[in-house]
């Protein structure tokens, strides 16, 4: 009884042919391919945005989208144009670029506001991106 060896090969040529068929007839066109993508960046970008001070990951977002990790990772290479990782340590360092800029807060506690865990990380990371140190940036600003 059960299912006969094999059977996810012949459910993965069935569910191609029903996909070929639907492209064939129409149902499927580049403009719902494109949608498909601009849904997936937005969920991206959401979920980013509602979780960057947390210690996130491409695992952990691809987690959230029910999708596997090297797929999330190439299909966000696709429609970002950069990986996962510099992608997400932009993002923080813009966070962190703003929070300079308009607050007083402690330079140690926008590190931690904005994701990064290691103070001297931070530090090392903002100096190589920006040429110069976050105490010099929120002076210039």
């Amino acid at each position: 009884q059960g299912n006969a060896e094999g059977w996810e090969f012949a459910a993965i040529g069935y569910l191609s042919l029903l996909f070929f068929e639907l492209k064939n007839k129409g149902f499927i066109t580049p403009s719902a391919v494109a949608k498909t993508h601009q849904n997936f960046c937005m969920q991206v970008m959401d979920y980013i945005n509602q979780n960057y001070h947390k210690n996130i990951s491409s695992r952990s977002v691809a987690d959230h989208l029910y999708i596997n990790n090297s797929y999330f990772c190439r299909v966000f290479h696709k429609n970002f144009g950069i990986n996962f990782s510099l992608y997400l340590q932009t993002y923080r360092l813009e966070k962190a670029k703003s929070l300079l800029k308009y607050t007083k807060l402690p330079i140690s506690d926008i590190a931690t506001a904005v994701g990064f865990s290691d103070f001297s990380y931070f530090s090392k990371i903002f100096k190589r991106t920006c040429h110069m140190t976050p105490l010099n940036y929120r002076k210039l600003t």
